[in-house]
């Protein structure tokens, strides 16, 4: 008997008030608790998700935009941001108007990043750099 599995004893558990009461066994029960752990993995995921996009917007907003490099396809451009401490250049591009996150770039040169992000920009297929640099 010692690799046996024993049964588990029955359970019935009541839910409700007074007026609805709802008895229920292991399946129902577990079906409950399955269907608690799925809300709060998805309520988990979405702050995940919401946090992950305040990151992002808080970056943006401690950078100066220093210049945009405009192409000739809508939504396809880069920016040149300069940070909080004003010792870093960050290049961010954009394509088709979403941002493209794994593309950015970073120099302390101000040149450089002006210089990399209209090389960059006219490698990519069909664009045109329409924006002089200043």
């Amino acid at each position: 008997m010692h690799g046996a599995k024993k049964a588990l004893p029955p359970v019935t558990a009541c839910l409700g008030g007074s007026r609805s009461r709802a008895c229920l066994g292991w399946a129902g029960l577990l079906s409950i608790v399955k269907h608690r752990l799925r809300w709060a993995q998805s309520w988990k995921t979405d702050i995940i998700k919401t946090q992950q996009q305040t990151t992002e917007q808080e970056i943006i907003m401690s950078l100066t935009l220093i210049t945009k490099i405009l192409t000739n396809q809508d939504g396809t451009l880069a920016r040149v941001l300069l940070d909080a401490e004003g010792e870093e250049f960050t290049v961010k591009f954009y394509r088709g108007g979403k941002f493209l996150k794994d593309a950015n770039y970073y120099t302390e040169d101000e040149s450089d990043a002006k210089g990399t992000a209209q090389l960059e920009l006219s490698r990519m297929a069909g664009v045109t750099v329409v924006h002089p640099l200043d």
